[in-house]
């Protein structure tokens, strides 16, 4: 691959002579235009991306320097080298503050040009390595937000974020299909100012966290499908929500809608059913974070009345049946995803709700499923090593374990380890450890009259306020609110 170079020059036999002077292919670089003062010039590098810029410093309109300091301060990134045709101290020093390759006297001197060839050519590379490890970094952080494994304050210390400016703000996650559009994407979605995104390699697809106000969210989706002539399945939208700590809710409600998605064109290879209901083009109206948040500790009591508190606010809202089904369908992947069914009861159970006529049908078939996952005829099996991990969290979790010394025990590699419980359990080993914690916690609060403290030393945590603060992250309310709540 050869780098972008713009030649610019108000001489033409100057540009002329540059693009005959030195093997310009051999030594990594392409001529991909020329300009004849800076004016033209900034116009050029505003539309299409360079890598270096030839320029001299004394032409009419706009001169060399004034045209690289426009440039930069517009978020142009391309490197310099500066040709004049004289030595003049101000040119030289200015050029310097732009951190210029070189800065060349004319007639240009080949073995001088070719040796800072050579010196862009390296810069670049290792600006482009620096920025493929920052994106996978970004990628790495911002995952790890959406799986709740990273604390707010790490994601708002890399992106230079001030937290307070976001507590008033909604957010909604938004999946967006490779469609080979990726360059239109990421352009459409730094335009709109949102710098929480990536390009999440495993699930081939741009992962946005929309922070919006207002109907900015309606407006932008509007916006980015009309822009980039996006199909109503090339597009999946998360429930929004109002706290920083439940966009992993969001997230795996928008991983829910794709599942469901690739389960519909994979049984039927039919989009009707979707198009029926335009649920790329419309906003949850049913909020499933409360069943969510029960979900991820496993309290099969909290699930169920939370169940029924959901399935009563979608009765009351008399929708279509297809809707409703498709309501049900998403409870149902959610119950997937949190308690890993094995494929054949997966299967079963879709295709009961799938040829369900009714919203009681449906109701019954989502409660048949928790009963049975209860009585643990659903669970898929566990490799020997996972099954030995977990039994050892099981038996452990009011010890201070971690998955470094379990792997010593286990003889296996930490990493290796960690990378097949993240692939079996869909969790990863301190969220798995963490939310077994918060179960055990939650039964101790409704069976117990013990205190706070005591549930925490019981349940692992080394203080009552530690206990709280994951408490009140992961189930919504403190451990006082839901002792009150829950206890009968």
């Amino acid at each position: 691959m050869s780098y972008k170079v713009l030649l610019v020059d108000d001489e033409y036999m100057i540009l002329e002579g540059l693009k005959k002077l030195l093997p310009w292919d051999e030594l990594g670089f392409e001529i991909v235009s020329t300009a004849k003062n800076g004016r033209l010039a900034l116009d050029y590098v505003q539309s299409t991306q360079v890598d270096l810029v030839i320029s001299d410093v004394a032409m009419p309109i706009k001169n060399g320097l004034s045209f690289v300091k426009e440039a930069y301060s517009l978020g142009q990134k391309f490197e310099v080298i500066i040709l004049s045709g004289y030595q003049e101290f101000d040119y030289v020093r200015d050029a310097l503050k732009f951190g210029t390759i070189n800065y060349l006297l004319k007639p240009i001197d080949e073995k001088e040009m070719t040796d800072s060839l050579k010196k862009a050519f390296r810069r670049i590379q290792e600006k482009e390595k620096e920025s493929q490890k920052k994106e996978i970094l970004r990628e790495a952080i911002l995952l790890k937000w959406l799986h709740d494994e990273c604390e707010l304050e790490d994601v708002a210390h890399f992106f230079s974020i001030e937290i307070h400016q976001l507590q008033k703000r909604s957010f909604t996650c938004i999946i967006i299909k490779d469609c080979y559009k990726n360059e239109e994407i990421e352009q459409f979605i730094c335009e709109e100012k949102q710098d929480l995104y990536f390009y999440w390699q495993d699930g081939q697809s741009w992962v946005l966290i929309f922070s919006h106000e207002g109907n900015e969210l309606q407006c932008f989706l509007s916006a980015i499908k009309r822009h980039l002539s996006l199909s109503f399945d090339e597009m999946i939208i998360g429930e929004t929500v109002t706290r920083l700590d439940e966009i992993s809710l969001s997230f795996n409600n928008a991983l829910s809608s794709k599942e469901l998605h690739e389960f519909y064109f994979g049984e039927s290879g039919n989009d009707s059913f979707f198009d029926d209901l335009s649920i790329r083009e419309s906003i949850p109206e049913v909020s499933f974070i409360k069943f969510n948040q029960a979900l991820s500790i496993r309290n099969f009591s909290t699930i169920r009345e939370e169940l029924s508190s959901l399935f009563q606010r979608i009765e009351q809202k008399n929708i279509l049946p297809d809707y409703a089904r498709h309501l049900g369908f998403l409870i149902f992947i959610d119950l997937y995803r949190n308690f890993d069914l094995s494929e054949t009861f997966y299967q079963k159970q879709a295709k009961k709700i799938i040829a369900s006529k009714h919203f009681d049908e449906i109701a019954l078939y989502v409660f048949q499923t928790i009963n049975e996952i209860q009585e643990g005829n659903s669970n898929r099996e566990y490799s020997p090593y996972i099954q030995q991990i977990l039994q050892i969290i099981h038996e452990e979790y009011q010890h201070e374990i971690t998955l470094k010394e379990i792997s010593e025990r286990l003889f296996i590699n930490t990493m290796y380890a960690g990378q097949l419980f993240k692939k079996e359990v869909n969790k990863s080993f301190s969220q798995y450890l963490n939310h077994y914690r918060l179960s055990i916690a939650q039964k101790l609060l409704t069976d117990t009259e013990e205190s706070i403290s005591a549930i925490a030393v019981k349940t692992g945590y080394a203080t009552a306020n530690y206990l709280a603060k994951n408490f009140k992250k992961i189930c919504g309310m403190s451990p006082k609110e839901y002792r009150k709540h829950y206890k009968t």
